[in-house]
């Protein structure tokens, strides 16, 4: 069997309509398979769906980063992390210079100590120990062989070599930049054969989020790397004689952040004025559009206090929505319980912050994790200079396979 390398170029967070800011990809539109709107589940796991063609509902995952608060036999990345120094680098935290050298120190200790290890973001120091990964917790490949279905087990079961050499994970330091990745793989095209490549691509996410969907910056940005995309092409098609497959994916869209809500103060009000303990009474984690919250103290009265208290602030009804399980089926999600005690999800254009990624209260200009209901923008997908052109408006991503030849 000969079978041809594929190439899947993921564009993060590019947008359909940003595509026509790409000169020599929108030319390539009529001569392949494209989906104009990629359709794709609500969650932060759009990397499993995408390879696994299973919804998070099916797979369980949602979130990149969660909290194993049952102290399940999950891999915890900072469970070497002794009590005792906690108040030590919380006290030189408040510096956020300082804060960055201890984070980066931790994570490389995490490299050492933990696999699969991950970078501890701006996660609080006292709940650090119970954070596990999820997605990026597993062996993609492991894992498509035991559910025998998805994309990446067609590639599998076809002969197919993965390479993740080029793409991205929590659970692993990036490899260089978006031109260096691409350069290092024109270098390298000879060391493959029979191969998926996923190459990661960060442009539209990196300007999107810094400057908003539709911005000059982020149309500057995408007419840059279309010039490197177009070079890749060509270079892999005069190479492999014609012989291989490029194909071009935005997981999903971005949109314009209009408002932000500080949900940190709200929670620290509320169990304050409750007298709860923060990583003892309730653990919780802010995402930059999710509140995940899970109760710990064996009280009725507190809890029910705790309950009153947060479902009735008026900020958080106005800015978001408290999960229930109907919602969760709607959006492909598996049931409240399985996410966390208790779920907010912000509305559309408005974001977390700060959350346990940024600890700056500066908004960015865009952001995307929002539920479907609000009628978020969607990805694409193209797979340039197919022996036989077809055009979807909707395809949902797990349907995807349709649009390979494997």
């Amino acid at each position: 069997m000969n079978l041809q390398n594929h190439y899947l170029i993921v564009l993060d967070a590019l947008r359909s309509d940003h595509v026509k800011y790409m000169p020599w990809l929108s030319s390539k539109i009529h001569d392949g398979i494209y989906i104009k709107n990629l359709e794709i589940s609500s969650g932060f796991c759009e990397r499993s769906e995408i390879f696994f063609s299973l919804k998070p509902s099916e797979t369980g995952f949602v979130n990149a980063i969660t909290i194993d608060t049952e102290s399940k036999n999950n891999i915890r990345p900072y469970s070497w992390l002794p009590n005792w120094i906690i108040p030590v680098l919380s006290f030189f935290e408040k510096n956020q210079f300082f804060q960055k050298i201890i984070r980066r120190f931790l994570w490389q200790v995490s490299l050492n100590k933990s696999s699969p290890s991950m970078y501890p973001q701006r996660i609080p120091l006292n709940i650090l120990d119970k954070v596990i990964l999820t997605e990026d917790s597993i062996d993609f490949e492991e894992y498509s062989k035991r559910i025998k279905s998805g994309l990446l087990y067609e590639y599998i079961n076809a002969g197919y070599t993965i390479n993740w050499e080029y793409f991205t994970s929590l659970s692993s330091a990036s490899f260089g930049t978006n031109s260096s990745r691409l350069k290092t793989l024109i270098n390298k095209l000879s060391d493959y054969k029979q191969t998926l490549i996923p190459v990661y691509i960060s442009t539209a996410d990196a300007l999107g989020h810094k400057f908003g969907p539709h911005s000059k910056e982020l149309i500057k940005g995408l007419e840059d790397i279309d010039i490197k995309l177009k070079n890749f092409y060509h270079t892999c098609m005069k190479y492999h004689h014609g012989k291989c497959d490029i194909s071009f994916l935005g997981d999903h869209g971005m949109e314009h952040v209009n408002h932000g809500i500080n949900i940190k103060n709200i929670i620290e009000s509320i169990t304050k004025s409750l007298n709860l303990k923060l990583g003892k009474d309730l653990y919780y984690f802010l995402d930059s559009t999710m509140l995940r919250i899970w109760w710990k103290l064996d009280n009725e009265k507190k809890l029910k206090n705790f309950h009153q208290k947060l479902f009735s602030n008026k900020e958080l009804k106005d800015k978001g929505y408290f999960l229930n399980n109907q919602d969760c089926e709607n959006e492909g999600l598996p049931p409240v319980k399985d996410i966390a005690d208790i779920v907010w999800w912000a509305k559309k254009g408005v974001q977390v912050s700060p959350d346990f990624f940024h600890n700056e209260s500066k908004l960015k200009a865009g952001m995307h994790g929002y539920l479907k209901k609000d009628k978020v923008s969607s990805g694409f997908f193209l797979l340039a200079d197919s022996h036989r052109p077809q055009s979807y408006s909707n395809l949902h991503v797990l349907n995807l396979l349709k649009a390979f030849s494997i």
